[in-house]
């Protein structure tokens, strides 16, 4: 993706904010999946604690460096992506 928001404000009149990474022109969310018998398989994203920039749900991002460690690696090492993204920054503001 190249930007996602998150809905700040209080309910009944929430807005949005987008934000894109500084230095990649694009990223992923961090997710993880699982077969489910005879249904769809069920699939979620990764968050982690908000930054400066995020102050609600940071999702675990992956960029272009990053991304195929998030594939391939084991959780162990894996694990080490989960954490705020520092080269955030807020593109429209709510």
């Amino acid at each position: 993706m190249t930007a996602f928001c998150e809905w700040t404000g209080e309910k009944k009149s929430k807005r949005k904010a987008w934000f894109e990474l500084t230095d990649e022109p694009l990223f992923a969310f961090a997710g993880i999946w699982r077969p489910a018998e005879g249904e769809r398989p069920r699939y979620a994203f990764l968050t982690t604690d908000p930054n400066e920039t995020v102050g609600t749900v940071m999702p675990v991002l992956l960029s272009a460096e990053t991304g195929s460690l998030g594939l391939e690696a084991d959780w162990n090492e894996a694990k080490k992506l989960v954490s705020p993204f520092s080269q955030l920054s807020l593109l429209q503001a709510p």
